[in-house]
């Protein structure tokens, strides 16, 4: 049999039998990696919340600054407001109409606030008070106070939490409490709107929202409560994604990197334009003259013994030129005698330069 047959099949059937090993004994299944998340991401903690309401077609606007004016003059019915980008002057008067009106308010107090702050007075004209659960006991709740989604505790601010009047503590407000008894939201129902006052909304971050709990909080706060208004407002810093230029910016000095970048365009442009002034001709070479040439030719032909074949080649061009200026006999006869002579025993040394002088003779009649 044929010896490539036989190592094609071979090859065969070590192919067919890895085939059916590799196809019973491994399985592919798919892998999930995990990926950093996108820069806009990281900058904003509220990115899955915003996709989450467009896709359910609930509209969203952004305001960096407001107060108690612009809450009620805005086109939403919604607004999560943080306290600290808030003007509250005046708000019993202007917010509590708008809310009986049928708005609704989440405060979200991002910063401490003592008594004497305009937010703290108007949320105790509505019997809710700002507290530190550091500083005060455990409190005790009425028994008639409504608990909402007591368990699991969705994730709330524990730095901060609030008190309720004891006449305000009936059917219209709910609230969440943590594990410890503290309240962590308050929920108030006024008119055909309400008002819900919280610490940082955590259950909203982008962490923390996949959780069901939160999930569930968060929609309660903001899209079940715009079906008939589907626009929402927030009120809060709009953290923009920063690039490498503004990091850089944000963490070091400027004014050292401008400086740099220039002095390294000038050293680019440096480099690549030539330098101005006068342009120097290069300097011109002379030949060697055509006689110093034929010495260094006939100088490494004698070195290796070939100057025959420089005979050879240099009377093959000579014949055809002596022949048209009619050159004597016995100079034509010699001519072919040297190119005949490779054939036979080689020429001498003394021979070859009697031949070569010859020839200088011959090219002085040409």
């Amino acid at each position: 049999m044929n010896k490539r047959l036989i190592i094609f099949l071979v090859v065969i059937v070590i192919l067919t039998a890895l085939g059916y090993v590799i196809y019973t004994q491994f399985e592919i299944y798919p892998e999930k990696k995990p990926t950093a998340p996108l820069r806009e991401v990281r900058a904003n903690n509220f990115a899955a919340l915003e996709r989450w309401l467009v896709s359910t077609g609930h509209d969203f606007r952004i305001e960096k600054r407001s107060n108690a004016g612009q809450i009620a003059q805005a086109q939403e019915n919604t607004v999560v407001a943080f306290a600290a980008f808030c003007n509250w002057n005046n708000a019993s008067g202007i917010l509590l109409p708008w809310i009986e009106r049928g708005g609704n308010l989440l405060i979200c107090v991002d910063d401490w606030f003592d008594e004497g702050t305009e937010l703290a007075q108007f949320l105790c004209e509505t019997g809710i008070t700002i507290a530190d659960p550091y500083s005060i006991e455990k409190p005790e709740l009425p028994e008639n106070l409504k608990a909402w989604n007591e368990s699991p505790v969705p994730n709330l601010d524990r730095d901060i939490c609030f008190l309720i009047a004891d006449n305000a503590a009936d059917e219209k407000i709910s609230i969440i409490r943590d594990n410890n008894g503290y309240i962590r939201l308050v929920q108030l129902t006024l008119g055909a709107g309400s008002l819900s006052v919280t610490g940082k909304p955590y259950f909203m971050y982008n962490t923390w929202l996949n959780t069901e709990r939160n999930a569930v909080l968060a929609w309660q706060l903001t899209g079940a409560q715009m079906e008939e208004n589907p626009g929402l407002l927030f009120i809060r810093d709009r953290h923009i994604a920063r690039g490498l230029f503004g990091k850089i910016a944000e963490r070091g000095n400027f004014p050292p990197l401008l400086v740099s970048v220039l002095l390294l365009v000038i050293c680019g442009f440096w480099m690549v334009i030539p330098q101005y002034g006068a342009v120097y001709s290069e300097k011109k070479t002379t030949a060697r003259p055509l006689r110093q040439r034929f010495l260094a030719e006939i100088r490494f032909l004698k070195k290796y013994d070939a100057l025959e074949s420089y005979l050879h080649t240099y009377l093959s061009w000579l014949k055809p030129r002596l022949s048209r200026v009619n050159p004597d006999e016995e100079e034509i006869r010699l001519i072919e005698q040297a190119l005949q002579n490779p054939g036979q025993k080689p020429l001498k040394y003394r021979d070859l330069i009697k031949a070569l002088r010859k020839l200088q003779t011959f090219t002085e009649r040409l």
